[in-house]
């Protein structure tokens, strides 16, 4: 459902995003794991598998801004624009998003395999 996985993406950026001094002193990094699969899935992928560590994150990086700003200014987005508007540009996001993460990844390898 979208409120759970809003609810998801919301997590995971507070995590990257609010740690702030506690970096310097953190024990565990739960997020590393997930950061870790991202770069994975790209590293499987054809157009990514010889590619450094470093671009396949700075690409993943990208793709969490995109869902990042688009979870975040939900409410914001329905209040200035009214549902009408908002599902029309929710509709166009999922599409620019998806042509996104294929020009990222390559034609065809959305899902890289053995997932």
């Amino acid at each position: 459902p979208e409120g759970q996985r809003e609810s998801m993406l919301r997590v995971i950026m507070r995590e990257l995003l609010d740690i702030g001094e506690r970096a310097e002193t953190a024990g565990t990094w739960p997020l590393r794991e997930f950061l870790d699969s991202l770069d994975q899935l790209l590293a499987e992928t054809s157009a990514w598998s010889t590619a450094s560590r470093e671009n396949r994150m700075a690409a993943a990086y990208l793709l969490l801004g995109a869902l990042k700003y688009k979870v975040m200014s939900t409410a914001t987005l329905k209040g200035m624009y009214g549902q009408e508007a908002y599902e029309a540009f929710e509709s166009a996001h999922c599409k620019q998003l998806r042509r996104y993460v294929e020009a990222t990844l390559g034609e065809g390898e959305l899902i890289a395999p053995g997932r």
